[in-house]
């Protein structure tokens, strides 16, 4: 997934490069992101390494994964 800002509410299984990413409670992620901004919920899950702060600009879109 790439994007300018991505919200997960459920699960990804690949790498993440974002400029935003935003995990939320229930959702998990499997794979390595890339991101400048991060924020996970409290129950959020991330199975990867993790690049936070310096992510590329590619997609202007926002995706939400429910």
């Amino acid at each position: 997934v790439t994007a300018e800002m991505v919200v997960c509410g459920g699960d990804i299984e690949g790498n993440v490069c974002a400029d935003m990413l935003e995990v939320l409670g229930k959702a998990s992620i499997k794979g390595d992101i890339r991101s400048h901004k991060m924020i996970v919920e409290e129950g959020g899950r991330i199975e990867g390494m993790c690049k936070i702060g310096g992510a590329e600009k590619r997609v202007k879109m926002r995706i939400e994964c429910i």
